[in-house]
C-alpha cells in the first residue's frame, strides 16, 4: 500500500512539473511565449514573401538585388545561416548552402517560381547552453517553371529554426533544412555503403593499408579533400562517393569506364572536370557549376554543349576530337582564355569572335570559314590553326599579343602579315606552300622570330647562316672545307651529337634548330640571350653557356633528357623553371642575378641536384673555418683536405645534420647550410644558440645535454614542428612560446618548474618533461591536440595527474 502512494505521489509531481515547463521557459511565461511564436509565424510569412519577390519574373532585377544583398538581413541571422537546398529536385544527398547563395540560385534553376507555406506548428524550446530558439514546422509547396519549359510541382516538409536574442529579444532566422542528421552518423553511413574500390582508393590515398580499418577521424579526412584524380582506374565504376565530398574543387576522371556521371551535379565548389576519353555523351550534370573554371571533354561522345551558357566562370575549355553539332554558345563564356577544338568538326569561327579574353586557341584538323573573325581576339598568345584549309594570315596582322603560331600542313604561302607581330617568337610552317626563299627572307627581317618550316633543302638553310655560324661549324666538321659545302657534308654536320661554339662570335642559336641529335652544346662567352631555339632540340643532355646574356631559362623547362646546365657569369634571372627536368643533376647559375631564396625550394625537391651558385662565398668560409670544424667535416661528410666547389656546395646544401659528441663550441659555421630542415647536436660544449636563430627552415631541432640556458634565439624559428631541447638549463618557456607549428616537445631532464609558455601551443601532439621539479599541469589543459604526455620523476601529485587526465582522456599519460 505505501509503495502504491508513492508511486502515485511521483506521477503527480512529474505531472505538475510538465504542465509548468509547458507554461515557462527560462523564465518567459506561457503568454510571452505565444507571443514569440506568433512573431516567428509572421517571420515565416515574411520569408515566404521574400522568396516569391526573388522568384518571380515580374520583379524588377534591382529589387531583386536589394533583397539577396539586403533585405533578408531583417529576418535571418547573418550571411552564414545555413539553408538546406530544395530547389535541385532529383539531388541526391542533402546539401546546404550559404542564404545569400540559395537566394540567388531560385533565379539560376528556374524562370518563374512561387512557394506556398502552410504553417504546422510552432515549438519554443530551450537548448543546453540557455539559449531559446522557436522550431517552425511547415509543408513547403513548389510551383515553377524550369530553364527548359518544364512545369514543376513538388511539395516538402521543411523546418525554420529561429534564435531569441535574449538581450534584444529579437527573433532572427539560424537555420532551414528538411532533414537533420549528424555528420557522424552521415559518414558512417557513406562508408558502410561505399564500393570496396573506392575504400581501396581512399585508404592507398591516405597511406592506410588495406587491412586496416578507417576510424571517423579518417573519414573526416577522406572528406575534406579538394581534389580527386581517378583517371584510369577502371576498377571504380561509380561517383557515388562524391556526395559527402563537399569541399572538392578539382576532379579528373578521364580514361575511366564510369557511365553514371550524375553525383558530379553535387560537387558545389567544382573549379576543375576532366571528362577526356570517357563514354559521356551528356553534360547536363554540370549546368549549375556556375564555380567552373576548367573543363576538358576531350575525345567523349558530347554532341550538345549548350548546357555550358550559365558557365559564366569557365576559361579553360578542351573539346579535341568530339562530336559536337554546335558551337554557337562559345561567344557566351566571355571569360575563357583557353580553347582547344583539335579534329572537333568546329565549321565557323564567327563562334569565338567573341571571346576577346582568349589567349590559347587551337583549331586544327578543322575545315573552317570565316577566318577575318579571328582578328578581334587581339589577346591571342598562341595560336594552332595547322592542318586546317587556312591560306591566308592577312586576319592575324593585328594580333598584337601573339607569341606562338602553328600553320603546319595549311596552303599557306605569305608570312609577310606576321612581320609587324612584335611578340611573336615561333612559327611552325612545316608542310605548307611557304618557299625557301620567302622562309629564309622571313628570318632575316625577322632574326628574333624562331622559324620552323619544311624546307628540306639544307643548302638554303647553310646561306641563310651568319659569317660567325659558318666558321664556327667549319671548326665542329672538318669536312666542311669551304663555303659551299655538298648535302652530304651539311647532312654529316647537322647530326653531329656535339657542338662546341666557345668564343664564336654568334648572336643567337636558331640554326641549332636543325640538329636532329645533338646531345650537347656550348655557347659559352658569346653574346646570345635567347634559349628559345634549344626548346625545339629534344635531345641535349647538356648545356654549357658560361659568360653570356642568358637570363631566361623557361625556354628549356620541356627538354627532358637535360642532365647538365651549366650558365655561370651568366645575368641568370630564376631557376625555378627547370626544376621539374626529371634527369637533371648538375645545374651551375655561379654568378646569377636569381634570389636565392629560391634554392631551399629547389633542393627540396631535388635533393640529389648537385646546385652550384655561391662559389666564392664558400671558399671563404672553409678558408675562414677553424681546424675542429674542418676536422668533424671531414670525417662526417668524407671530405678531402681542400674540398672542390661541388663538394662545398652539396656540404652546405643538405637538409639534415647530426653531430654528436663533439668538441664544437661555436654553432657560426652552420648558418652556410641554406637548406637545413634538421638539426641535431648533442653533448657538446656549445653555450649559446644564438646563430641558429636565422636558420628559418628548420621543421626539426635538436639541442640536448648542452649548456645553454638562453633559448631566446629559437623564437623566430617559427616552422618548427619537433624540438628537443633535454637536460639543457632552460628555466624561462617564453622563448618558445610562439612556435605554433610544434607537435613534439622534449623538456625532460631540465630544471623548469612550470609550464608557463606552452598555453598557446595548440598544435602540440607530444611532450615531455620527465624528470624536472615541475608542480603543475595546468598551463596544458587548452591543449586539445596533446595524444602523449610523459611527466615522470616530477613533483607532480597524482591528483594533478589525475585530474589532467579527466579532462583529456585521449591523451596518453606516463607517470609513476
Amino acid at each position: 500500500m505505501i509503495k502504491n502512494k508513492h508511486i502515485l505521489l511521483t506521477g503527480l509531481f512529474f505531472l505538475i512539473n510538465l504542465s509548468l515547463q509547458a507554461q515557462t521557459i527560462k523564465g518567459y511565461t506561457k503568454e510571452e511565449v505565444q507571443e514569440f511564436s506568433a512573431k516567428v509565424e509572421d517571420q515565416v510569412r515574411f520569408l515566404e514573401y521574400l522568396l516569391n519577390t526573388v522568384g518571380s519574373t515580374e520583379t524588377p532585377a534591382r529589387d531583386k538585388d536589394v533583397i539577396i544583398r539586403e533585405s533578408y538581413l531583417k529576418i535571418f541571422r547573418d550571411e552564414k545561416v545555413q539553408v538546406e537546398d530544395d530547389l535541385l529536385l532529383d539531388r541526391k544527398v542533402v546539401t546546404n548552402k550559404d542564404v545569400t547563395a540559395y537566394l540567388k540560385d531560385i533565379e539560376f534553376f528556374y524562370k518563374n517560381v512561387e512557394f506556398k507555406f502552410k504553417i504546422r506548428e510552432v515549438k519554443a524550446a530551450q537548448k543546453d547552453n540557455g539559449e531559446v530558439y522557436f522550431l517552425a514546422s511547415l509543408d513547403r509547396t513548389l510551383t515553377a517553371t524550369s530553364l527548359s519549359g518544364e512545369k514543376i510541382t513538388n511539395t516538402k516538409p521543411r523546418f525554420v529554426e529561429v534564435n531569441l536574442q535574449e538581450k534584444s529579444e529579437e527573433l532572427k532566422i539560424v537555420s532551414i533544412y528538411t532533414t537533420k542528421v549528424s555528420r557522424d552518423e552521415e559518414l558512417t553511413a557513406w562508408w558502410k555503403t561505399m564500393d570496396e574500390s573506392w575504400k581501396s582508393y581512399f585508404k592507398e590515398r591516405f597511406n592506410l593499408a588495406q587491412e586496416d580499418s578507417a576510424n571517423l577521424d579518417w573519414l573526416y579526412r577522406f572528406v575534406s579533400i579538394d581534389s580527386l584524380d581517378i583517371s584510369g582506374k577502371n576498377e571504380i565504376k561509380s561517383l557515388s562517393p562524391l556526395s559527402e565530398l563537399r569541399d572538392l574543387k578539382v576532379v579528373n576522371i578521364s580514361n575511366s569506364r564510369i557511365t553514371d556521371l550524375g553525383p558530379i551535379s553535387n560537387v558545389t565548389f567544382l573549379e576543375s572536370l576532366n571528362l577526356a576519353n570517357t563514354s559521356t555523351s551528356d553534360i547536363q550534370f554540370i549546368k549549375y557549376s556556375d564555380r567552373l573554371k576548367h573543363l576538358d571533354i576531350s575525345n567523349t561522345q558530347i554532341e550538345d554543349i549548350s548546357q555550358l551558357l550559365n558557365l559564366k566562370s569557365l576559361i579553360s575549355l578542351k573539346a579535341q576530337k568530339t562530336p559536337v553539332m554546335s558551337f554557337a554558345v562559345l561567344n557566351e563564356l566571355k571569360n575563357l582564355t583557353q580553347l582547344d577544338l583539335t579534329e572537333s568538326g568546329f565549321n565557323n569561327v564567327e563562334n569565338v569572335k567573341d571571346l576577346v579574353k582568349l589567349e590559347t586557341l587551337n583549331l586544327s584538323g578543322n575545315y573552317m570559314i570565316n577566318f577575318t573573325s579571328l582578328s578581334g581576339l587581339t589577346a591571342l598568345k598562341n595560336l594552332n590553326l595547322s592542318t586546317s584549309n587556312l591560306q591566308d594570315l592577312s586576319p592575324l596582322q593585328g594580333l598584337s599579343n601573339l607569341e606562338f603560331l602553328d600553320i603546319s600542313g595549311t596552303q599557306v604561302a605569305d608570312l609577310t602579315p606576321l612581320e609587324s607581330l612584335a611578340n611573336l617568337k615561333k612559327i611552325s610552317a612545316d608542310q605548307t606552300k611557304l618557299t625557301a626563299l620567302a622562309a629564309d627572307g622571313f628570318v632575316r627581317r625577322n632574326p628574333e622570330i624562331l622559324l620552323i618550316h619544311h624546307v628540306k633543302d639544307l643548302e638554303s638553310w647553310w646561306a641563310g647562316l651568319s659569317p660567325a655560324w659558318k666558321e664556327a661549324l667549319k671548326k665542329n666538321n672538318p669536312a666542311i672545307a669551304n663555303d659551299t659545302p655538298g648535302v652530304e657534308t651539311l647532312t654529316q654536320t647537322v647530326t653531329l651529337t656535339t657542338l662546341n661554339l666557345d668564343s664564336a662570335q654568334i648572336e643567337n642559336l636558331n640554326p641549332v634548330t636543325r640538329f636532329v641529335n645533338l646531345a650537347k652544346i656550348d655557347f659559352s662567352n658569346n653574346p646570345v640571350s635567347d634559349l628559345l631555339p634549344l626548346s625545339e632540340v629534344k635531345t641535349l643532355v647538356t648545356v654549357t653557356g658560361k659568360n653570356t646574356q642568358v637570363s631566361d631559362l623557361s625556354a628549356i623547362k620541356s627538354n627532358e633528357l637535360l642532365e647538365r646546365i651549366d650558365l655561370e657569369f651568366s645575368p641568370v634571372k630564376s631557376i625555378k623553371d627547370i626544376v621539374a627536368l626529371p634527369k637533371l643533376s648538375y645545374l651551375n647559375v655561379n654568378g646569377g642575378e636569381f634570389f636565392k631564396e629560391e634554392v631551399p625550394e629547389i633542393l627540396i625537391q631535388k635533393p640529389e641536384m648537385i646546385l652550384v651558385y655561391r662559389t666564392d662565398e664558400l671558399n671563404t668560409w672553409w678558408e675562414k673555418l677553424d681546424s675542429q670544424w674542418k676536422e668533424v667535416l671531414r670525417r662526417q661528410f668524407s671530405l678531402g683536405e681542400i674540398p672542390d666547389t661541388d663538394q662545398l656546395h652539396v656540404l652546405t646544401g643538405k637538409s639534415e645534420l647530426v653531430f654528436e659528441r663533439v668538441s664544437i663550441s661555436d654553432l657560426q659555421p652552420i648558418t652556410a647550410f641554406s637548406n637545413l630542415r634538421s638539426l641535431t647536436l648533442f653533448d657538446a660544449p656549445v653555450s649559446s644558440v644564438s646563430p641558429i636563430s636565422g636558420m628559418k627552415l628548420l621543421t626539426k631541432l635538436r639541442l640536448s645535454q648542452l649548456p645553454v640556458m638562453d633559448f631566446l634565439p629559437l623564437s623566430g624559428l617559427s616552422a618548427l614542428q619537433e624540438l628537443d631541447i633535454s637536460n639543457t638549463g632552460i628555466e624561462d618557456l617564453s622563448p618558445i612560446s610562439n612556435l605554433f607549428e610544434l607537435k613534439i616537445l622534449n623538456l625532460s631532464g631540465t630544471n623548469l618548474k612550470s609550464l608557463k609558455g606552452l598555453e598557446t601551443l595548440v598544435a602540440l601532439e607530444e611532450l615531455d618533461v620527465a624528470s624536472t621539479n615541475l608542480r603543475s599541469l595546468k598551463p596544458l589543459e587548452g591543449l586539445s591536440n596533446l595524444k602523449k604526455l610523459s611527466c615522470f620523476n616530477t613533483n607532480l601529485t597524482t591528483r594533478a595527474v589525475d585530474s589532467f587526465k579527466s579532462t583529456h582522456p585521449d591523451c596518453e599519460v606516463r607517470f609513476y
